[in-house]
């Protein structure tokens, strides 16, 4: 349209009597030949007595719809489906029907906006326009927000709770990643340099490793709550978990530096003047984070020690919460004076606890092992349907949803060997 329109997109919108006539268009009539070339790429052949084309712009414009297509991605509302974004493929099918490769490549829908799960109106009065949210909660906290709003057709939920929290939950990990680096931090004293590395190093750096591909995936197809969940809530998560694990030892200096660092890039497409203020005044990275390389994985992803780690987490959140329900039947059974109902001594409180630990699995949990591995397909990386009448057919195995989360890859399996 630009160079069709000889640099005039837009015509005025009331032009006087008097003014001289607008410039033509470059086009007098809607040559097909002139068409045909630009979209279609067929030799441009002028129709007889008509004025041809000059070749500067014809070659222009056929140089700029090739780079502008196929169009990587089409966005609109979901109310647009049945008319709009149906008639654009068929356009495009009628137009291109020998070259499917121009085709729009994909199409993503999104529902309405509601403000904390009510349509958002001005006769409500919850009605929050662009800049009014940037004034109230600033321009990250209402990005994030956005963020979690919700993937998808259904319809998006701006949750002002989710944004008042994000302020105080993005400042404090500012000041925290400050006074970490600093080596100032109550919560979080450095191992000293040369000190042996633990297990738990190894669990944080590949979770870190996993998170990354996550967030990446959630990012590239438009996944953007999926997205804030590994890129924020998953990090935050591995972060405290590590954190916690490493009271006694400390944390790895390089490690921590290094989830810093990936904190910040994963929250760019999301915060990105909360991303710049951690890379440059935490990290004293020069340049822009948004033009910083995208994190990727140190390692090839561990399963092994994904499934180890989720199971630590579980056993000492049975632990705590047994601890926690302990306290507070022993509060319960209190008289008034303070003392046990029953008159008795009151019980001490648990210090210390007892795992047993299985050094190998029951026979036919072994058992079940044994015939998946042996229907497994390397090539393919999947177990054999086959694999069922076979199970079905040992009087050694019991417990089915044992097995069916052993053949569908949701139950951690490490063998003895393992460790």
């Amino acid at each position: 349209a630009r160079a069709v329109q000889r640099g005039r997109l837009r015509r005025p919108l009331a032009v006087p009597r008097a003014a001289a006539p607008a410039p033509r268009s470059l086009l007098g009539a809607t040559p097909v030949g002139f068409w045909d070339h630009v979209l279609l790429g067929k030799p441009y052949e002028p129709a007889a007595g008509e004025a041809p084309v000059p070749a500067a712009p014809l070659a222009s414009m056929r140089r700029e719809f090739e780079f502008w297509y196929p169009v990587d991605m089409r966005v609109s509302g979901k109310d647009l489906i049945p008319n709009h974004l149906t008639m654009s493929l068929y356009n495009h099918a009628a137009v291109w029907q020998d070259d499917p490769a121009k085709y729009p490549r994909s199409i993503f829908c999104n529902g309405h906006v509601q403000v904390d799960a009510e349509k958002m109106s001005k006769s409500k009065g919850n009605f929050i326009g662009l800049l009014q949210a940037c004034e109230k909660w600033c321009a990250d906290a209402t990005r994030f927000a956005c963020a979690d709003a919700g993937d998808g057709i259904l319809n998006a939920n701006f949750d002002t709770t989710i944004a008042d929290r994000s302020i105080l939950s993005l400042t404090a990990e500012l000041e925290w990643a400050r006074a970490a680096l600093a080596g100032s931090a109550k919560d979080a004293s450095m191992r000293p340099a040369g000190a042996a590395a633990t297990w738990l190093d190894a669990w944080f750096a590949n979770e870190m490793n996993r998170l990354v591909l996550a967030v990446t995936e959630g990012f590239a197809s438009m996944r953007f709550r999926d997205a804030l969940k590994h890129a924020w809530y998953g990090m935050q998560e591995a972060r405290d978990r590590y954190r916690s694990g490493c009271v006694e030892s400390g944390l790895d200096a390089e490690l921590t530096r290094r989830w810093v660092e990936w904190q910040a890039l994963l929250m760019v497409p999301i915060t990105p003047h909360w991303s710049e203020e951690v890379w440059s005044a935490v990290l004293g990275r020069e340049g822009c984070a948004v033009r910083a390389a995208w994190p990727t994985p140190t390692a090839p992803i561990d399963a092994g020690v994904s499934a180890a780690g989720a199971y630590l987490f579980k056993v000492s959140s049975v632990i705590a919460t047994a601890m926690a329900n302990h306290e507070k039947k022993a509060a319960k059974a209190k008289g008034k004076g303070g003392k046990p109902a029953d008159g008795g001594a009151a019980a001490p409180k648990p210090n210390q606890a007892r795992l047993y630990v299985a050094r190998k699995f029951p026979r036919w949990k072994e058992r079940v092992l044994e015939l998946l591995r042996s229907h497994f397909d390397a090539d393919s990386g999947a177990v054999s349907e086959a694999v069922r009448a076979a199970i079905s057919g040992c009087d050694e195995i019991k417990v089915p949803s044992w097995v069916v989360a052993c053949h569908e890859g949701r139950q951690p399996v490490c063998t003895s060997s393992d460790g």
